[in-house]
């Protein structure tokens, strides 16, 4: 993916202000903290579903086999 660039009117009226660099700064948060696919989150939940896949007690022996992330298996 290229390189987003915030507005050529900012860059000329501000000659890299306050406003440019806001810009910038809510433009590279975006990116960094953009939504993607995690399965494993960092809460007590996920780790729960970690310990639980692992070789002791894994899904496997409870007859429940591999797991899959879906949007069908979400019921609601």
């Amino acid at each position: 993916m290229g390189k987003i660039k915030p507005r050529a009117y900012y860059k000329e009226t501000l000659n890299g202000g306050f406003i440019a660099t806001k810009i910038n700064y809510m433009l590279g948060w975006g990116r960094k903290y953009s939504l993607f696919h995690y399965p494993f989150i960092t809460a007590c939940c996920g780790m729960e579903y970690m310990s639980a896949a692992c070789a002791h007690w894994d899904f496997d022996r409870f007859g429940v086999g591999m797991t899959t992330f879906s949007p069908r298996q979400a019921d609601m």
